[in-house]
């Protein structure tokens, strides 16, 4: 996917309490991706390099693709799996979506 990316800041796109859940989502994720990898030590740099993936898809899914904050914080763990395995990762086109239902 060609990421165009809106201009909208974080905080625009995820205002009040959305910024707390998706940046708690993103944790989430990235703790997990480490455990995955059974990582103990991670680098700053290399949280860091999670942390930009992950608000990188967040912004748009909910700036670009308009996705719900439920939605955006289930995908994101798929789409920084897929980038740390190098591959191209590509949202769901799907209109329908229910939380945990892998789409």
């Amino acid at each position: 996917m060609n990421i165009i990316g809106r201009q909208e800041t974080i905080l625009q796109l995820f205002p009040g309490e959305d910024l707390g859940t998706i940046t708690n989502g993103i944790t989430r994720a990235i703790h997990a991706s480490f455990a995955e990898q059974s990582m103990r030590n991670p680098t700053r740099a290399e949280v860091r390099h999670r942390f930009d993936i992950c608000f990188k898809w967040a912004k748009v899914m909910r700036g670009d693709l308009k996705w719900g904050l439920a939605r955006i914080v289930d995908t994101v763990p798929e789409a920084l799996r897929a980038e740390l395995l190098g591959q191209e990762y590509t949202p769901s086109t799907r209109q329908c979506w229910i939380p945990t239902d892998g789409g």
